[in-house]
């Protein structure tokens, strides 16, 4: 929830503006999809020709993985806060 979401967003675009599978002639989804609980995840639906899908996808994931580490943009870890209560009994 920390990252600067805005930044996130326009990395991704970036992404899919640089894949040659990725059909420009209409836009892609990009967007929040769910305020998980320790992240926020981002749809990524860009228009590709059928036999790109599998392929595409798959290029896609790995550009954003690596311009997200390029950009210091984290990925975080699930985290859970224990709190052990002691009975005042």
């Amino acid at each position: 929830y920390d990252t600067e979401l805005n930044q996130a967003l326009t990395v991704i675009q970036e992404v899919l503006r640089e894949n040659a599978r990725v059909l420009h002639d209409m836009n892609p989804v990009i967007g929040v999809r769910l305020l998980a609980d320790s992240s926020i995840n981002i749809a990524v639906k860009p228009w590709v020709n059928v036999q790109d899908y599998g392929p595409a996808g798959a290029e896609i994931n790995k550009s954003i993985l690596e311009a997200f580490r390029e950009h210091g943009i984290e990925i975080p870890y699930p985290q859970r806060e224990v709190r052990l209560l002691q009975d005042a009994a």
